[in-house]
């Protein structure tokens, strides 16, 4: 029998080796996301886009479900968003 405090092993297939799951896991994330881990291509949002439609000569500013975003094609990074 498995006591409560250990931690258990699910295994998934196509997957090498075994997943520690703890039994009294809250959120259900999976196993690759850190709750804390921000993306790297996440969008800017600020007050004003002033400054952000001219960080490439590639940006636009479009507007979109009453939001307005800068976009660019070519640079993802440079995206940004208003509010």
């Amino acid at each position: 029998m498995i006591s409560s405090a250990v931690e258990h092993f699910v295994d998934i297939e196509g997957v090498t080796g075994s997943i520690p799951v703890s039994p009294t896991m809250q959120i259900l994330l999976p196993f690759w996301v850190a709750p804390t881990t921000r993306r790297k291509d996440a969008m800017k949002v600020r007050n004003s886009l002033r400054s952000l439609k001219n960080r490439h000569r590639d940006c636009q500013i479009v507007r979109r479900k009453g939001r307005v975003y800068v976009i660019n094609k070519t640079q993802k990074r440079f995206k940004a968003r208003q509010g």
